[in-house]
């Protein structure tokens, strides 16, 4: 019988990192992490944002994204319990997150995470600072301790 490598097997190299996965995921709270749900909606200086992202980063480093609807309301399920930093962005209509000048680690996490969004009416876009794309910046933070959790976040 003839032994492969790991590696040279498709089958058996995705099983084997599905499992490591799996694994890492259970190993860093796997009981209590993914299971909530953060709503809330999103203005700046009073005006409610028309488009963007909210993007929640909880201790696992992971993010995990809401897209911002017209009015301005996000939702973001399989958020982790416990704490959490947030960032929050809001290109122009059509413009990726990843073409802005982001920090490297972050854009890093994001590029497969944050989505494009959808075409809106420039009329009802305007720009945030740059500080609340980042979420040791933002100094936006929430503590999850819900399954439902309602968080307004007001940008000054």
């Amino acid at each position: 019988m003839k032994r492969t490598s790991i590696t040279s097997d498709p089958f058996a190299y995705c099983l084997c990192l599905a499992t490591l996965t799996l694994a890492l995921s259970c190993a860093s709270g796997c009981g209590n992490s993914g299971n909530a749900v953060v709503t809330g909606k999103v203005r700046h200086q009073g005006k409610t944002l028309a488009s963007g992202t909210v993007v929640l980063f909880g201790e696992n480093n992971q993010p995990i994204q809401g897209p911002i609807a017209p009015d301005g309301t996000f939702h973001i399920q399989g958020a982790p319990h416990g704490p959490a930093r947030i960032a929050v962005f809001s290109p122009g209509p059509g413009k990726a997150v990843a073409q802005r000048k982001l920090p490297p680690e972050i854009k890093e996490r994001l590029k497969d995470k944050v989505k494009t969004p959808p075409a809106l009416d420039m009329s009802k876009w305007f720009p945030i600072p740059d500080i609340y794309n980042n979420p040791e910046t933002s100094g936006l933070r929430l503590r999850i301790d819900k399954s439902e959790t309602k968080f307004d976040i007001d940008l000054p």
